[in-house]
C-alpha cells in the first residue's frame, strides 16, 4: 500500500491533467485496499484532475467511478453510469455472473491416512532477510488447504520453498508421501508430482494455448497425461475455443486457467497455487473455484496462498493463517463459514 501510494505521488509530481492508474489495488489486503482508495477519492474531487482507472475489483469499480467502460475480447460491450452497467445484462453474463460470486461449500474431505504433504519447523528467507519462522504444518491426501495472510506475510515464500525454487534453511524438513524432499530442485519435485503456478501465471506469450500446454508435457518427457484438452475442458469450459490464440492475446483470467492447465498437464499429486484468485472477475472466481473443487474430485490436492477470505471459504477444507513468517492460527471449514474473530483480526476485513 505504502509504496502503491509513492507510486501514485511520483506521478502527481509532474501536475498531470490526467493521471492512468492501473489496478491500483491488486494484491493488497482490505485495510490497505481502503487507504488507497481513501486517496484516490480524495484526488478525483479535484477538479483539475482526470482519472482513468483500469480494473478487475468490481467493488472497487463501482466504488471509485462515475462512468464506467466495459472491455471483453478488445471490444466496448457497455459504456455509462454505475447503475447501468450493474443492470446490463451481457456485463453481468460475462463479468458478474448471475449466481453468486463463489459456489456454496462443499463437503470437507476426509483426512485418512499418512498425510501427503508434511512441513515441520521451515524457515527460509533471501540473502539475510529471515521470512518464515519455524512452520510446521500437514496437508492430507484429497485436501484443498488456503494458506492466508495479508501481503509480505511469507505465502509466496512457502510456495516457493516447497516447489524447490527457494531452497529451505537447514533445520527445514518437507516430506512428500513419506519422503524426504526438503532442498531438492524444483525439476525434481515436478517429477515427484508436484506443480507449481506462480501469482503472474508466466504462460509463453507467443506461443498458442495448445503449444503452451504440450511445453509442460516435454519438459518432463512425457508423450502422454491422462489430462487431455478433452478432460481439461470439463475443468474449465472456456478454454474449448481458446487452443489455438497465442497466450498474449488471453485475458488475465484465460491465462490463470490455462496456467492451471499446464500445471495439471504433468500429472500431479500436489498441485501449489500463488493468488489464484487475485485480479479475477467475479465469473472467472466462480470458474476457478468450480474448477478446484472437480480437481479435487480427480484426485488432486490443493495448496493455495490467497488473500481472499470469500474464495478460501468457498473452496477450502482449512485454513493456515500468516502472519509476519509464522503459522499463527489454523481455522476449521467451521470456522471459515462462521464469523471467526480471530480469522477476521488476522486478516483485517
Amino acid at each position: 500500500g505504502d509504496r502503491r501510494l509513492l507510486e501514485i505521488a511520483l506521478a502527481l509530481a509532474s501536475e498531470p491533467r490526467l493521471l492512468l492508474l492501473d489496478e491500483p489495488t491488486a494484491g493488497m489486503g482490505a485495510v490497505e485496499r481502503d487507504r488507497v482508495l481513501a486517496q484516490v477519492r480524495a484526488l478525483a474531487a479535484r477538479s483539475s484532475l482526470t482519472i482513468l482507472l483500469v480494473e478487475h475489483d468490481m467493488e472497487v469499480v463501482f466504488g471509485l467511478a462515475a462512468r464506467i467502460v466495459v472491455l471483453h475480447q478488445g471490444r466496448v460491450i457497455a459504456d455509462g453510469a454505475p447503475q447501468q452497467i450493474r443492470d446490463d445484462r451481457r456485463v453481468r453474463e460475462i463479468y458478474l455472473g448471475d449466481a453468486d460470486v463463489v459456489p456454496p461449500p462443499g463437503e470437507a474431505a476426509a483426512q485418512t491416512g499418512a498425510p501427503l504433504l508434511e512441513v515441520r519447523h521451515l524457515d527460509a528467507g533471501y540473502g539475510l532477510a529471515h521470512v518464515l519462522h519455524d512452520v510446521s504444518f500437514t496437508v492430507a491426501r484429497g485436501e484443498i488447504v488456503a494458506l492466508l495472510g495479508r501481503n509480505g506475510v511469507g505465502k509466496t515464500t512457502a510456495l516457493r520453498s516447497l516447489s524447490g525454487l527457494n531452497a529451505p534453511w537447514r533445520g527445514s524438513a518437507i516430506e512428500l508421501a513419506g519422503r524426504p524432499v526438503a532442498g531438492e530442485p524444483p525439476e525434481r519435485l515436478a517429477a515427484l508430482g508436484v506443480s507449481y503456478v506462480p501469482d503472474d501465471r508466466r504462460i509463453f506469450a507467443d506461443l498458442s494455448a495448445a503449444e503452451n500446454l504440450r511445453v509442460a508435457m516435454l519438459a518432463l518427457r512425457r508423450e502422454r497425461t491422462r489430462w487431455t484438452r478433452e478432460r481439461i475442458e470439463k475443468i474449465f469450459p472456456p478454454l474449448a475455443t481458446l487452443w489455438d490464440r497465442k497466450g498474449r492475446h488471453l485475458s488475465g483470467g484465460e491465462q490463470k486457467m490455462l496456467a492451471i492447465a499446464r500445471a495439471l498437464a504433468t500429472d500431479p499429486s500436489l498441485l501449489l497455487l500463488d493468488e489464484p484468485s487475485e485480479g479475477l472477475s467475479p465469473l472467472i472466481v466462480r470458474i476457478l473455484a468450480d474448477a478446484l473443487a472437480r480437481i479435487r474430485g480427480e484426485g488432486v490436492t490443493v495448496l493455495l496462498a490467497d488473500q481472499n477470505l470469500m474464495f478460501a471459504r468457498a473452496v477450502a477444507d482449512r485454513a493456515l493463517v500468516m502472519e509476519r513468517g509464522r503459522l499463527v492460527h489454523v481455522a476449521s471449514r467451521a470456522d471459515l463459514a462462521g464469523n471467526d474473530p480471530t480469522l477476521q483480526r488476522l486478516l483485517a476485513v
